[in-house]
């Protein structure tokens, strides 16, 4: 069995000087296999999803949105109980 897991995310500037948030993603894929860890960038989700989106259009109806790239540049508990309750979707 495969296992995807978020290990943690970021804050930090790209290339132009502009803040751009990142998750860093565990993969482990079972069976004894090495486990893979990259960082994507929250562009790289949206486009992801659009691409989903576009392709199965009677899978868009069962998809619930992406939560907004806001509620991670916040350490308010408010903002950090809404990551709790966006992870279990």
């Amino acid at each position: 069995m495969t296992r995807v897991q978020v290990s943690h995310s970021s804050i930090r500037p790209n290339d132009r000087g502009k803040e751009v948030l990142s998750f860093v993603i565990i993969v482990d894929p079972g069976s004894g296999k090495e486990t893979w860890k990259i960082e994507k960038l929250y562009s790289d989700f949206i486009s992801l999803d659009q691409k989903i989106k576009t392709a199965n259009r009677n899978l868009t109806k069962k998809m619930p949105s992406l939560p907004d790239n806001r509620l991670w540049r916040d350490h308010a508990p408010a903002k950090v109980d809404q990551r709790k309750a966006s992870r279990s979707v």
